[in-house]
């Protein structure tokens, strides 16, 4: 799991923040993906495809693959998590003020 998905999660929650976390169903066990999300404080949904219909539907390209939604519910960031995560940070605190200015 990626340090920055949990703090971001935790960070950003209550702010209406939603982390959507897409592990290869086809290589790794459920019990492996929930094992490591446990050992990393992780408490977002996770997507464990095993027929790995809906990743090729939404043509995840990459695993492990995380989406992140705004308070509109609306795709702020999506990508590999453990590149450098100074973008979709921007992209969150961008999405999250717009979301403040029009309240």
């Amino acid at each position: 799991m990626q340090p920055h998905l949990v703090r971001w999660d935790r960070a950003y929650r209550d702010q209406g923040l939603a982390i959507l976390y897409v592990g290869d169903g086809r290589r790794v066990t459920p019990d492996a993906l929930t094992g490591v999300m446990q050992s990393d404080g992780a408490s977002f949904p996770l997507l464990h495809d095993v027929a790995a219909s809906m990743t090729q539907t939404y043509q995840v390209r990459a695993y492990p693959t995380a989406y992140v939604l705004g308070p509109d519910g609306r795709v702020v960031w999506e990508g590999i998590p453990h590149f450098d995560p100074s973008a979709p940070e921007q992209a969150i605190r961008s999405a999250l003020g717009a979301v403040r200015g029009t309240r």
